[in-house]
């Protein structure tokens, strides 16, 4: 679990990620608990299929964030993105809906789908609706291979 890095990219936003793990599989309990397993490095993601089929198939992982928002600044529709530096996202873009109304912490079960080309970087972002301009980014992560 990795601690208050909070990278702000819009000021305007008071958005602060309280906690993320990067894991294989995320499952939701009845009582409302997530259970995560598969955690990996918080930093890194390990390829180890055969070189072979190293590349060809896509990678499937989730991020799970715990974010402090101030709601009465923070309302409004916003939208998670997942890009790479060397890959494609096989997942749209996730609708992120903040009420003005309800707590100050919101738990962030984000499934990540990517066509890899090979080793790169992966950042999760949030976007403020119709906007380009990334408001936080929720994570970075590299994707390496295993030999």
């Amino acid at each position: 679990m990795i601690k208050n890095l909070n990278i702000h990219l819009l000021e305007s936003v008071r958005m602060n990620i309280v906690s993320k793990v990067l894991c294989e599989e995320i499952r939701q309990e009845a009582n409302g608990k997530f259970m995560l397993l598969g955690v990996y490095r918080p930093s890194k993601i390990v390829n180890n299929l055969p070189k072979e089929n190293r590349w060809k198939d896509p990678m499937r992982f989730f991020l799970f964030a715990g974010v402090e928002i101030d709601r009465a600044n923070d309302f409004g529709q916003y939208l998670i993105r997942s890009s790479s530096s060397n890959g494609e996202s096989l997942i749209q873009d996730i609708p992120l809906v903040i009420k003005q109304e309800g707590d100050s912490y919101v738990q962030l079960p984000i499934c990540i789908l990517m066509n890899m080309k090979g080793v790169g970087d992966i950042t999760v972002n949030i976007y403020k609706e119709n906007s380009s301009e990334p408001v936080i980014e929720l994570g970075r992560f590299s994707v390496i291979e295993n030999d």
